[in-house]
């Protein structure tokens, strides 16, 4: 993924981060995901390796910067990443740790919680299956 910038969309917002950068964290740097998820599952009966799977890529925030959220309803909607004024989809929105977007409140960047983090399924782990059921109907871009 180090082939896109570090600026990422979900289906209504753009990442903004205070430094400017947004993270998406897959594989084995989602630790400080994993570890904020096991916190909401603390007293739940599901298993984490279940509810966190390896085809998980994980944004959100970190101690030191804040990063735009998605929101309930947005799952199933694309993560997008740009380069060179492209946009690729890298992921599908799944789930997030916290909601902080509600009908009733307006939430301003400084109350969204640092540690808050979202799921996504990414595309590239799923590519052998899309190719078996869509290869006749998509046309997909080259492996390199």
């Amino acid at each position: 993924m180090e082939f896109f910038q570090r600026k990422f969309w979900t289906a209504s917002r753009q990442c903004a981060a205070l430094d400017g950068k947004c993270s998406i964290s897959c594989d084995h740097d989602r630790g400080e995901c994993i570890q904020h998820a096991r916190s909401i599952y603390a007293n739940s009966s599901a298993s984490l390796s279940e509810v966190i799977t390896d085809r998980f890529m994980c944004t959100g925030g970190s101690e030191t910067h804040r990063h735009e959220m998605t929101c309930k309803g947005d799952s199933g909607g694309p993560l997008l990443l740009r380069k060179r004024m492209r946009y690729f989809q890298v992921g599908v929105i799944s789930w997030g740790t916290t909601q902080i977007c509600d009908s009733k409140t307006v939430v301003k960047d400084d109350d969204w919680p640092s540690d808050a983090r979202d799921f996504h399924i990414s595309v590239f782990s799923l590519m052998p299956w899309l190719r078996q059921h869509l290869d006749k109907d998509l046309e997909f871009l080259k492996d390199t």
